[in-house]
C-alpha cells in the first residue's frame, strides 16, 4: 500500500512523504534491560570533555538507545522525544537493512546475496 502518512513526529510536525507501508509480522518483541547499565563515559569533542548527558544536549541528540547483547544498557528522550515517537528513517533504513543482511550472511542464514 502507498500512500501518505498521517502519524505526528517531534513537535507535532506532519510527514508528507509517500511511503510504503510494511505490516509487522507477529508480534513485537520487547527490549529487556540489562543488568548493568552505561555509566561515567566521558566525550572529549572540540577541546572539551563532556558527559554522556552533558554531550548528548550539547549535540541536541533527543533520542538514544544502545542495545549489548539483545537488551537496553541505556536509554534517553529529550527534545520533546518519548518512546512512542515516530522517528522519519529516511536513508537509515538502507543501513540497518544492509547490517542485517551481512550479520545473516555471517551467520549462515542466507548462502549468498544472490540468492532471491
Amino acid at each position: 500500500m502507498t500512500g501518505g502518512f498521517g502519524g505526528s513526529y517531534l513537535r507535532g510536525e506532519r510527514c508528507a512523504l509517500s511511503v510504503n507501508i510494511v505490516p509487522r509480522k507477529g508480534s513485537v518483541r520487547p527490549l529487556p534491560p540489562a543488568a548493568t547499565k552505561l555509566k561515567d563515559l566521558l566525550f572529549k569533542s572540540e577541546g572539551h570533555t563532556f558527559d554522556l548527558f552533558d554531550y548528548l544536549a550539547y549535540n541536541r541528540v533527543a533520542a538514544l538507545l544502545v542495545l549489548k547483547n539483545g537488551k537496553v544498557v541505556f536509554e534517553d528522550y529529550e527534545l520533546g522525544a518519548r518512546p512512542q515517537t515516530r522517528w522519519p528513517s529516511f536513508s537509515i533504513a538502507k543501513s540497518f537493512s544492509s547490517t542485517l543482511v551481512g550479520a545473516a550472511l555471517q551467520q549462515g542464514l542466507i548462502s549468498s546475496l544472490d540468492d532471491p
